[in-house]
C-alpha cells in the first residue's frame, strides 16, 4: 500500500469519526482510492465502527473494492449491534437509578451511556461496555449491597461467559487499594447481544499516586440532572466532565497495564471530549477549566488530552487554554509515559500520530514495576 493511500485512509477514519462529517471531503478521499480493509480494522480498533457506519450511510458514500472484506453489511451490521446492545444497557440503567435513588444513595452517571444519550444522540454509534458510576467513597458498599437486590455480585466473567465467580481475596484487595474504582459488579442476562451487565463504580476519578486529587464530593456537588431514557439522574457540569474525559484518556494513555491492551490508541476517546466541547460550548467557562485543572493538579492530564484532541482536529481548542495547561511543561511531556509504573517515565520514539494509527498488536513495551 502506497503512503498515499495509507494516510487518505487514516484522514477519511477521522473524517467520519464525526457526528457532524465533512461529506464532500469524505467523498474526495475515496474516490481519490482509499483501503477499505485498513478503514474497517482502523475504525474496529478505535471503537468508531458504527459512527462511521452512520455516516457511510447516511452520505451514500461506500464503494466496495472488488477483492476487499469490508462491505457495507459488515458496517451496518456493528450499528445494528451497538443499538440493540446500548436500548438493553439504557433499560438495564433505569432499574439500577430507580433503586439507588429509593435507598437515598447519591451517584452521578458518567461515560459510555451518557455520551450516547446527551452527546452522540444515538444509541448506535458509541459502544459501551459497561454502566459507569460516580459515588462516594463512603457510600460504595451500600451501592454494592442494595444493586445486590437486582442480582448483581462482585466477581469476574467465567471463560464461558455463564458464571460470575466470586473475586479472590488478593484480587480484590488489588482493586481497592490500586483503582479508583470497586471490584467490578456484573449480572447475567439472558439476551446474547449483552450477556452480561456491569456496573462500574469509581470512587475517584484518577488513579490513586497519580499525583490528581479530584474531590468526588466537589464533583458530585456541581453535578446537573439530565435524562437518559425514562429516568432523570445527575452528572457532572461541564468543567467537570471534561476534567473527566481527561483524567480518563490521560490514565489509559499512559499507564502500562493499559497499553499494553492498547488502550492508548483509541480514537473514541477524543471524539467523546470532541462531542461534548461542542455541545457544551456556549454554557462551558474556559477560565473555570483551567483553575479547576490546576487546583486538583489535573492540568497536565488535561494538557495531555486536549492537546493530543488538537492536534487531530486543529481550531478545536482556545490556544490561550492551552497554554495556560501546559505552562511550565517540557516539550517532551505529550510523548512520555509510564510515569506511574516506572522509576523514570518513557518516551515514545515516534510522534503522535504514527503510533495512534500503528497497525502491531503487540508493542515492545516493559512491564509495569507498580502494582497498577
Amino acid at each position: 500500500m502506497t503512503g498515499d493511500r495509507r494516510a487518505d485512509t487514516i484522514t477519511l477514519l477521522l473524517t467520519l469519526a464525526d457526528t457532524r462529517p465533512d461529506t464532500a471531503r469524505a467523498e474526495v478521499l475515496i474516490r481519490s482510492g482509499i483501503d477499505w480493509d485498513l478503514l474497517l480494522a482502523q475504525a474496529t480498533r478505535h471503537r468508531v465502527l458504527p459512527l462511521v457506519a452512520r455516516n457511510l450511510r447516511a452520505g451514500d458514500l461506500f464503494m466496495p473494492s472488488a477483492y476487499g472484506y469490508a462491505t457495507m453489511d459488515v458496517y451496518l451490521g456493528a450499528y445494528a449491534y451497538h443499538r440493540h446492545r446500548n436500548e438493553a444497557l439504557r433499560e438495564e440503567f433505569t432499574a439500577v437509578s430507580e433503586t439507588l435513588d429509593r435507598a437515598g444513595l447519591p451517584f452521578a452517571i458518567r461515560k459510555g451511556l451518557l455520551l450516547a444519550t446527551r452527546y452522540y444522540r444515538d444509541l448506535g454509534v458509541r459502544p459501551m461496555m459497561d454502566i459507569d458510576l460516580l459515588v462516594e467513597r463512603e457510600s460504595g458498599a451500600a451501592v454494592v449491597d442494595t444493586l445486590a437486590t437486582l442480582g448483581y455480585s462482585v466477581g469476574k466473567v467465567s471463560g464461558n461467559g455463564r458464571v460470575i465467580e466470586p473475586l479472590p481475596r488478593n484480587e480484590e484487595l488489588f482493586w481497592r487499594l490500586h483503582t479508583n474504582v470497586l471490584p467490578p459488579l456484573f449480572r447475567l442476562t439472558g439476551d446474547p447481544a449483552v450477556r452480561i451487565y456491569n456496573v462500574d463504580l469509581s470512587r475517584e476519578l484518577s488513579l490513586p499516586g497519580a499525583g490528581m486529587r479530584i474531590p468526588t464530593g466537589e464533583i458530585l456537588s456541581r453535578a446537573r440532572p439530565v435524562s437518559i431514557g425514562a429516568v432523570d439522574v445527575l452528572a457532572g457540569c461541564p468543567e467537570d466532565l471534561v476534567l473527566d474525559l481527561c483524567a480518563h484518556t490521560f490514565k489509559e494513555s499512559t499507564t502500562l497495564r493499559y497499553l499494553h491492551r492498547l488502550k492508548h490508541q483509541r480514537l473514541i476517546q477524543y471524539c467523546d471530549l470532541r462531542e461534548v466541547l461542542r455541545a457544551e460550548r456556549d454554557a462551558l467557562c474556559w477560565n473555570t477549566l483551567v483553575q479547576r485543572a490546576r487546583d486538583y493538579q489535573a492540568a497536565p492530564a488535561v494538557y495531555f488530552a486536549l492537546s493530543h484532541l488538537e492536534s487531530m482536529w486543529p481550531g478545536t481548542i482556545p490556544a490561550a487554554a492551552l497554554a495556560q495547561l501546559g505552562d511550565g511543561l517540557d516539550a517532551t511531556f505529550l510523548d512520555r509515559f509510564g510515569a506511574l509504573d516506572l522509576a523514570e517515565p518513557m518516551t515514545w520514539d515516534t510522534d503522535f500520530r504514527t503510533r495512534m494509527f500503528d497497525s502491531r498488536m503487540d508493542l515492545p513495551l516493559p512491564q509495569g514495576t507498580s502494582a497498577v
